[in-house]
């Protein structure tokens, strides 16, 4: 039977919200060849409203009608949402899991020997195309399967390929990492503030500078502590600042962050359904 949508969503949560805008803003597909399903009125509105995509309460509708589904779900629902489409899978499709945690192995399990799965990890910035999305094949699934899923991401920023015992990792590191940028940002424009700058100068100042670092970063052949060698004069006010973070044992809590939250996506993935 063919499908009537190119992109499914079960779930229209915040980060199926991302991808499915991204897609559109690259243009590899129109809102009306998407479907998306959500218990929340809301969300299903903002999907029809802004993007013109087909929505619906029911799970069911999507898995039958999309040549691509992604599953946006939180990992504890895993097994409550998937049982009931089951019976519903077919193998000429590709299921795309953002589930932290949840390995293609369970999720195989849960929906059967027909379901062809994928496993990504995108993060938030895919919704203004610079998005970074790791990507994981499940037992079934080919080369061809991942080059379909490598084309939507590739849309919206870059991708790479790992091995699924890796994605603990990358949870941490690229689907956490923008919170820990936004965090930094917001306590920057706090210091600014106290500092004696406006609320609006303070905005301003520490989003140009970061987005002019990051810019700089990516187009230099040169690592980060290089970079940061060049800026950082001898007893000058950088060096100053990186006494202070020094100090305080920034690395090591970073360190300590990112080790948090890779141990919390094991956790998710040893009980998806609690």
């Amino acid at each position: 039977m063919a499908r009537k949508y190119k992109l499914g969503f079960i779930g229209a949560g915040n980060m199926a919200w991302a991808i499915a805008s991204g897609v559109v803003r690259a243009g590899l597909y129109t809102g009306p060849e998407l479907i998306a399903s959500d218990i929340s009125s809301d969300r299903r509105g903002l999907f029809a409203g802004e993007l013109n995509a087909v929505v619906t309460d029911e799970n069911a509708q999507v898995m039958q009608q999309a040549e691509v589904i992604i599953l946006a779900i939180k990992p504890q629902q895993a097994k409550a949402v998937l049982e009931p489409l089951a019976r519903l899978v077919n193998s000429k499709q590709v299921i795309v899991s953002i589930m932290a945690g949840v390995s293609t192995g369970t999720i195989e399990a849960i929906l059967g020997r027909e379901a062809v799965v994928v496993r990504v990890m995108p993060n938030l910035a895919i919704s203004v195309q610079a998005g970074m999305t790791a990507i994981a094949k499940g037992s079934r699934a080919s080369d061809k399967h991942v080059d379909t899923v490598q084309k939507i991401f590739k849309a919206c920023g870059q991708t790479v390929l790992v091995e699924e015992e890796q994605m603990h990792a990358v949870t941490a590191v690229s689907g956490s990492g923008p919170a820990y940028f936004f965090y930094f940002v917001e306590k920057l424009i706090q210091a600014a503030q106290k500092a004696g700058l406006s609320t609006q100068q303070a905005e301003l100042l520490a989003k140009q500078t970061f987005l002019g670092a990051a810019k700089t970063l990516l187009e230099s052949s040169q690592s980060p502590a290089e970079l940061r060698r060049q800026v950082t004069s001898k007893g000058g006010t950088t060096a100053a600042a990186l006494e202070i973070m020094e100090n305080a044992r920034m690395g090591e809590i970073i360190r300590q962050a990112v080790s948090a939250a890779t141990k919390r996506s094991e956790e998710l993935g040893k009980s998806p359904s609690k």
